[in-house]
């Protein structure tokens, strides 16, 4: 029976299958037929094109070519290593394909068996194998080991641009940033456009304070890097050591989220702040630095310290005393917090203590009004003259009138918790002479030197230290000013 008998009997079976109509012969089949005929049709056309343009293609061609090559020569590579785990050669070619498919911690271990575990050196490239072994262990991170392979490879090919790089890069990672400068100008000046050298030049110009030479270098890699964060931050460093304070603030601020250089942006920015008397905005900055986490405990610390002092020219002493407190939980010792924390405390506690050392030059003189009063509990007293002197101190002329005398007496006022010297006394005592008063009070929220003292003890001068002027505060609550 031959072919086409079968398919004819094929098809009128089919024409006698229940439901299919025959009035119209094969005719009637056609509509039923139809989709399997275009169907095949395709799987046609498509093997034809597959053998004309795919199979034909010679780039194709040698590149399954190649592809079956290198498999035959992976397999035949793990085969030999099998059998001697040492094998050069074998080790040389299975390393090299994971090097080149970027499967770095697989060549790894092959390029240390390669560098230290082969007795056989006449078959392996030294220089080829620390190179590729130091660029493996750079791309997993993995610092320390990257430096001990260039190091070999740079006593074999000391001027090689690869070692040049890599080296300079790892200097730079390391901290040695002169030493960096110097290996990474010279692979620039051998390949002038390779954008890793240019990027890590220019980071390490800025880290080894060269802010001139490079500001350009660094403006230049981020039109090719513009999301380079680090590269951001040292530009923005750099304009703020060259005064260009503003430029940079704004730059510190678009980074004060970024999770890896946030906080140190936070913190600079703060700091300019600070410089510029902006209380108020460098708050916010080391408000929103501290909120980090994972940051540098130094870098923390310092933010902290240095909330606490913009708190404190805001004359927010809660708050202050709230950031001191967490700096010394961390380190009792830290600056002068300590100090910091004893004064703050104390004024926190003591409104008055806080009007006389930090409030307005208007709220300070009106609390040094009720002060006149206090020292002379029943007298007539009448303010004469008053001035003040840089927030520093006050000086108030007053005549003080009782049952039994009257005296003109000058106050002078001064803002400080620390020690009050002779010269600061002797300056007083010069004073009370171009007022013509008959007699003077010093009075400090600290103490005065044992020079001071000795200056006065043949004059018509009194020392009141803060024991004493703490005695006075508690009662200027009841007292009206003068």
């Amino acid at each position: 029976m031959n072919g086409d008998t079968c398919a004819f009997r094929g098809v009128r079976d089919f024409l006698d299958l229940p439901g299919v109509r025959h009035d119209n012969g094969l005719m009637g089949a056609l509509p039923l037929l139809l989709p399997a005929a275009i169907v095949l049709v395709g799987l046609v056309i498509l093997t034809v094109y597959f053998n004309l343009y795919v199979l034909s293609d010679p780039e194709k061609k040698a590149e399954r070519k190649k592809r079956r090559d290198r498999q035959t020569i992976l397999k035949k590579a793990q085969r030999r290593l099998v059998q001697n785990p040492r094998d050069p050669e074998a080790l040389v070619v299975l390393a090299e394909a994971y090097f080149e498919d970027q499967e770095w911690e697989k060549a790894l271990k092959l390029y240390q068996v390669l560098a230290e575990g082969v007795t056989d050196r006449t078959k392996v490239d030294e220089y080829e194998v620390q190179v590729r072994r130091g660029v493996c262990a750079f791309r997993l991170g993995r610092h320390e080991e990257a430096y001990q392979a260039f190091a070999v490879a740079y006593s074999l090919k000391p001027e090689a641009f690869e070692v040049r790089f890599h080296m300079g890069a790892l200097e730079y990672l390391r901290g040695a940033y002169e030493h960096a400068v110097k290996l990474l100008s010279a692979a620039a000046a051998q390949q002038p456009e390779h954008p890793e050298t240019r990027r890590y030049l220019s980071l390490a110009l800025h880290r080894s304070g060269k802010y001139k030479e490079a500001l350009p270098s660094i403006r230049a890699i981020l039109n090719e890097m513009p999301d380079d964060k680090e590269l951001l931050f040292a530009y923005a460093d750099c304009l703020a050591n060259l005064g260009q304070k503003e430029q940079a603030l704004s730059i510190f601020t678009h980074l004060r989220v970024d999770e890896q250089w946030g906080p140190q942006a936070c913190f600079r920015a703060g700091l300019i702040n600070l410089g510029l008397h902006r209380y108020e905005r460098a708050i916010k900055d080391l408000e929103i630095g501290v909120r980090h986490r994972g940051m540098d405990n130094q870098l923390r610390l310092e933010m902290e310290y240095r909330l606490a002092q913009a708190y404190i020219h805001q004359k927010e002493i809660r708050k202050a005393v709230e950031h001191l407190r967490a700096v010394q939980r961390t380190n009792p010792h830290y600056k002068d917090v300590e100090a910091l924390l004893k004064k703050y405390g104390e004024l926190q506690q003591n409104q008055n203590l806080q009007t006389y050392l930090l409030a307005s030059p208007p709220d300070f003189l009106t609390l040094c009004r009720k002060l006149v009063v206090a020292f002379f509990p029943g007298a007539y007293v009448r303010i004469l003259n008053m001035s003040i002197e840089r927030s520093e101190y006050a000086d108030l002329l007053c005549e003080v009138e009782t049952s039994q005398w009257q005296d003109t007496v000058l106050f002078r006022f001064v803002r400080t918790t620390g020690t009050t010297g002779e010269l600061a006394v002797r300056d007083f005592h010069a004073r009370l002479k171009e007022t013509r008063a008959d007699r003077g009070i010093c009075v400090s929220a600290g103490s005065f030197s044992d020079e001071a003292k000795r200056f006065v003890e043949a004059r018509l001068i009194d020392l009141v230290g803060k024991e004493d002027l703490m005695g006075y505060l508690r009662k200027v609550d009841s007292l009206n000013p003068v």
